[in-house]
Formats: C-alpha cells, sequence, structure tokens
C-alpha cells in the first residue's frame, strides 16, 4: 500500500523577521539628513546649538554613517549618502553655489568698495592691514584706541570715527551729516549713504551637547544677540529716513553668528556674501574659517560698489578680512 504525501492543508503563518542592519542604516540615514534639512531650513531658536555650526559641517559628519553598513554594501549606501549630501546640501548649505559663483563673478574689479575686519582685540597691526589696501570705506570691529586709530586714518587719508567696538574709516566725503557712536556700533551718514559698523555680543563654545543648560543657553544667546541687532537697527533707522527716498545702507561686521541663524533679509537688508562670495567664505578662524561670521549687509539689494565678495587670510588678526571689490 502506498503511502500518500501528507500536506498541510494550511501552512502556519510567517513569523516578522527582525529588521536588518540595512534598513536600520536606511533608517538612521534618512532621519539624520532629515533632521538637518529642517533644522537649517526652519532654524528654530531651541536648536540654536545645532544651528550654531554650518549646515555643511553636519551634512559631511553624516556621510560618516557609510562606517555602519557592511564592506559588501559599501558601494550602494556610499552612492544614497551622497545623494542625500546633495539635496540636503543644496538646500542648506551655500558652500556648493561657490562654483557656481566663481563663473558668474570671475574677474576681479579693479578697485576696493569695502572692507570689514575684526581686530582682534584692537590691534592696530590688523586695522593697518586693512586701511592699507585702500577701500572707499574700512569698518573694523575690536577697535584699536581711539588715538592711534585716528593716527592710522590720517596716514592712509581716511576719516575715522571711533567706538569701543566698532569703527568706520571713510573717504566717501569730507564730511558727515550724523553719527552715532555707542559701545558695541558706530553709524555715519553723507547725504543718502548710511553706513555702519557693529559687533554683536559673542556666542558660546559649548559641546555639552547632553546637558539642558546647554540648549537653553544656546536658545537665549541667539534670542539676545538678535534683539541686540535689531535694537541698532532701530536706532539707526532714523538716519534713513532722513537721508531720503533714495538712501543706500551698507552694514557691516561681526554678526557672531553664520547666515542660518541670522539672516540679512529677516531685517530687509541683503547679504553681499550671499550673491557675490567666491572661494570659501568662512572668516572664523583665520587659520580654519568653518564659520562666515563676518558679513557686509546692503540695501537696496543692488549697488554698483559690489561686484565681488572675498575673504582673505589676515596676518594679525584672527579672523579673516571681508573684502568687496567693485566693477
Amino acid at each position: 500500500m502506498r503511502v500518500r504525501d501528507q500536506r498541510p492543508d494550511q501552512s502556519e503563518p510567517a513569523v516578522d523577521s527582525p529588521p536588518t542592519l540595512s534598513k536600520i542604516w536606511l533608517t538612521i540615514a534618512f532621519s539624520y539628513y532629515g533632521f538637518m534639512l529642517i533644522a537649517f531650513v526652519f532654524t528654530p531658536d531651541a536648536i540654536a546649538g545645532i544651528t550654531a555650526l554650518p549646515s555643511i559641517a553636519w551634512i559631511t559628519l553624516g556621510l560618516g554613517l557609510i562606517f555602519l553598513t557592511r564592506l559588501s554594501t559599501w558601494k550602494k549606501s556610499g552612492s544614497l549618502l551622497v545623494k542625500l549630501f546633495f539635496v540636503t546640501g543644496i538646500l542648506t548649505a551655500e558652500e556648493l553655489y561657490l562654483p557656481l559663483r566663481w563663473m558668474l563673478h570671475s574677474r576681479t574689479g579693479s578697485s576696493i568698495s569695502y572692507i570689514s575686519l575684526n581686530c582682534a582685540g584692537g590691534d592696530i597691526r590688523a586695522a593697518r592691514e586693512a586701511a592699507s589696501r585702500g577701500a572707499a570705506v574700512v569698518f573694523l570691529q575690536e577697535s584699536p584706541g581711539k588715538e592711534e586709530l585716528t593716527a592710522l586714518g590720517k596716514e592712509f587719508g581716511y576719516l575715522t570715527y571711533w567706538g569701543v567696538d566698532g569703527s568706520i574709516l571713510t573717504r566717501v566725503s569730507p564730511t558727515v551729516d550724523e553719527v552715532i557712536s555707542d559701545q558695541d556700533f558706530v553709524a555715519i551718514r553723507h547725504g543718502s549713504q548710511v553706513f555702519v559698523s557693529l559687533r554683536l555680543m559673542p556666542p558660546q563654545f559649548r559641546l555639552d551637547y547632553w546637558s539642558p543648560d546647554f540648549w537653553q543657553s544656546q536658545k537665549e544667546n541667539l534670542v539676545n544677540r538678535r534683539a541686540q541687532l535689531q535694537n541698532i537697527l532701530d536706532r539707526t533707522n532714523e538716519m534713513e529716513i532722513r537721508a531720503g527716498d533714495f538712501s543706500s545702507i551698507v552694514v557691516a561686521g561681526d554678526i557672531n553668528a553664520i547666515p542660518s541663524q541670522i539672516r540679512a533679509k529677516d531685517f530687509d537688508l541683503h547679504d553681499l556674501g550671499s550673491s557675490y562670495g567666491v572661494i570659501w567664505g568662512g572668516t572664523a578662524v583665520n587659520e580654519y574659517p568653518l564659520a562666515r561670521i563676518d558679513r557686509i549687509w546692503i540695501k537696496p539689494d543692488i549697488l554698483p560698489e559690489a561686484h565681488r565678495v572675498i575673504t582673505e587670510k589676515t596676518k594679525y588678526s584672527d579672523h579673516r578680512m571681508v573684502v568687496v571689490y567693485k566693477e
């Protein structure tokens, strides 16, 4: 008698297998870049500890996720991470646009309109570096003393408007109509032109991301810095009104925050570096310029004095110099 094969009428329900390392890696990669995209597009104050560093630093760090994968999948994983890097970078990192700006503004102008430089605690040698370039207007922060800066200005043919943390050297006009000088800024008006040199409160350099106090202090620091800037612009607003309908304003100095934290457009101004900046835009610190905290803002958006913006390494300052060439 032949025994028939016994087959179950119904198969047993399959048991879900645990997630593979590949799925876990994909979840981590997409979550990481998704968080960075949201963080740097919306820049909430609550995560100021993240946005204090440029997005290019964070998304480049994310490429390290490739080491969480098996050797056999490195090629595929690397390709995906590079794609996530560029998608996030295009939406958040201005550094990826530098090659395009270089092509659009490849020719250096014949003269310099503006220079801005932090003088590293008042080093007159740093101020000399800036003044010797012959710009129409030189904006200085952490300014040298009044007497030595005035003497330097005379040596290079500048009028000097001194302040504790912000000073201005100018050749635009032999006279000025108004001057406001305070602890953290100096503002002058030549007819319809307003110039402001400022230095905002410094950021907090902390890496204790695990501490609740870290997040609270970083948030308060950013909020206070933004309020300080608004107060300065409110005080110079009357100058703009008296300058007339065809006025222009140039605000330059040490913002002490990268563009993702404090944006010029939020104050009805335009960041020259975001349109005309070429090479590498970082200014701090001089040797390793990761952060673009020294900036020059203008209104209206287009000025004939602006053609190309370069940050140049300095000899006597711990910041790089922001140089605006005109066509």
